[in-house]
């Protein structure tokens, strides 16, 4: 099977493979996200673009656990 997809610029990206998967009833979804780190995140977030000495006006972050690819905290400035 061929499949066309999409860039976010728009271009056509051609694969001969199937990827999609079918959802299976049953399988669960857990929430990795750490409050207290995803609070130091957002705090960081919000003073590396309230720094005057730093030029930035939007920031992003995300902490992942390298081990298990957990993801921790993901968050941004200013939050939309």
């Amino acid at each position: 099977m061929r499949n066309t997809k999409e860039d976010r610029d728009g271009y056509k990206l051609y694969s001969t493979v199937d990827d999609r998967k079918e959802p299976k009833n049953g399988q669960d979804v857990q929430l990795t996200l750490d409050a207290n780190i995803q609070r130091q995140l957002d705090d960081s977030l919000r003073g590396i673009t309230e720094d005057p000495g730093v030029k930035a006006t939007a920031a992003w972050g995300l902490v992942m656990e390298a081990k298990t690819g957990r993801i921790l905290a993901w968050g941004e400035y200013p939050w939309i």
